[in-house]
């Protein structure tokens, strides 16, 4: 398969994406409740603009230069064919998962009027299947891509909001629903399911 028929693949991924997100963003802003706790940082802004870069800057070396030759990875057709379909699946996860948050989604560290503790859809067995997600979406372009750089890069501004969010993401829900959470945490993973041994 010629190589920009793998970009066309890529910039598909991409639009779904983004189109996924605009959609909820769009139902966020329309949303009549108002924000009762909001913890948005200096440094929440400075990671989530190190997500954009770390994501935009080299993909778009990757579709318009021949500047990460350095990195590729030689793989089949069909290795590259699965990267996409890795990301297309997350890219169905991550609508499913704002779809159950429904309008207890917002793009910061907030807690709105009304907001509830969700533990149906994915948030059964995981606190943050968001996050797993986007991981997944990820990981799926390093194959399809066929190079390593914009891929790992993307990852590590991820990873970096990721590690600078949860814990006061988790620390906000404890304050906002107490023992209720306490209780979710204890049988829930953050990315994954909790392996539990049978009795």
């Amino acid at each position: 398969m010629p190589e920009r028929r793998y970009k066309l693949l890529f910039v598909i991924t991409h639009m779904l994406f983004i189109i996924v997100r605009l959609v909820y963003g769009q139902r966020y802003k329309r949303s009549h409740a108002t924000t009762q706790i909001n913890r948005v940082t200096t440094q929440e802004k400075v990671l989530l603009g190190g997500v954009a870069v770390s994501y935009f800057v080299p993909n778009g070396f990757w579709l318009f230069s021949n500047r990460l030759k350095f990195a590729q990875l030689g793989l089949r057709p069909w290795m590259r064919l699965s990267g996409f379909f890795i990301s297309l699946a997350s890219i169905g996860f991550f609508a499913w998962v704002h779809k159950t948050l429904g309008d207890n989604w917002s793009p910061t560290l907030e807690i709105r009027n009304q907001h509830e503790l969700i533990e149906d859809g994915p948030y059964a067995t995981v606190r943050h299947p968001m996050y797993t997600a986007i991981y997944g979406y990820y990981i799926g372009l390093i194959p399809l891509m066929n190079n390593w750089f914009p891929g790992l890069m993307a990852l590590l501004g991820f990873t970096a909001l990721y590690v600078g969010r949860v814990d006061h993401e988790e620390q906000l829900m404890r304050e906002q629903f107490g023992a209720a959470y306490e209780e979710y945490a204890q049988r829930t993973g953050r990315l994954l399911p909790r392996w539990q041994p049978r009795e």
